[in-house]
């Protein structure tokens, strides 16, 4: 085993990427062929088990651990999860109320929130949102920057977290407005990954973003919203469309809370100093 792991490291880069990438996509397909119950399936997310073990071996066999991702169980590693879980709360929340102000919705507080039921879908988030960032952000993400730089390796994994999520059931026009905001909440995660050195904060971000986008903040009422919007009873239609510049503003503002946060946690220089990761070194783009 030793001879095999000191084999691996003298490999191509490249090549190490491309092994890296061939058992993300086995610990997918592994995942999927097992079929557990649904009941289990969040219990033991074993597509999420596949992707730790597998990249835990990809840096064994380099003589390095997942603590080159901040995955270690440090306390001051562990403090970005709940951090980065209120960063995606508020991140969303700046989001929802900008779009559905820009859309003239009406803003509801449901008083009989079913709170359990909110527990239990927001639990079950976790492990999707890390299976995500296990994907984008681990092992093959770290060493693309290695062999080329951390500009170019975040737009091709941009492009591939793009690709995890089904943007082009609507038309055109909304597939591309999806999948540039896609890219802007990638950034996002990239940033607190490589601005605290853990992953730990990226999925905590990420969690956060989903907890609200599915639950508590929605449109429509839902049982496990805590505001949900309606639509105005009569909508004002021109007959014209937005120009290119409204399209723009209008893609920028419902974005703000994801470029505030970027952008802080990018310049935020007390952050490392409060919360110093271990991992990846802190890297600018």
């Amino acid at each position: 085993m030793v001879m095999s792991f000191s084999s691996f490291s003298r490999l191509s880069i490249w090549v190490r990427i491309l092994a890296g990438g061939i058992l993300t996509a086995l610990a997918l397909l592994i995942s999927g062929w097992v079929g557990l119950p649904p009941s289990l399936k969040y219990i033991i997310p074993l597509g999420l088990i596949l992707l730790i073990l597998f990249n835990g071996l990809l840096f064994k066999a380099e003589g390095e651990s997942l603590a080159k991702l901040g995955l270690d169980l440090s306390k001051t590693n562990l403090l970005f999860l709940p951090l980065g879980l209120i960063i995606g709360l508020v991140a969303f929340a700046i989001n929802f109320f900008i779009m559905e102000g820009m859309q003239g919705n009406s803003l509801h507080f449901n008083g009989s929130m079913d709170i359990p039921a909110f527990m239990s879908y927001a639990l079950a988030l976790l492990p999707m949102a890390a299976t995500q960032q296990f994907i984008v952000r681990s092992y093959c993400y770290v060493k693309t920057m290695e062999a080329t730089n951390v500009r170019l390796a975040t737009i091709l994994f941009g492009l591939l977290f793009i690709a995890l999520h089904n943007v082009f059931n609507a038309d055109i026009f909304n597939a591309i407005f999806l999948s540039l905001s896609l890219f802007v909440s990638h950034l996002l995660f990239s940033t607190a990954f490589l601005q605290s050195g853990t992953l730990y904060f990226a999925i905590g971000i990420h969690w956060g973003c989903n907890v609200a986008n599915d639950h508590l903040l929605v449109e429509g009422l839902h049982p496990t919203s805590l505001v949900y919007a309606l639509p105005p009873e009569t909508a004002p239609n021109d007959g014209s469309g937005p120009g290119i510049l409204i399209i723009l503003l209008y893609f920028l503002l419902i974005n703000t809370g994801y470029i505030f946060f970027g952008l802080l946690i990018w310049k935020w220089k007390l952050l490392k100093k409060w919360f110093p990761g271990k991992g990846q070194p802190a890297t600018g783009y």
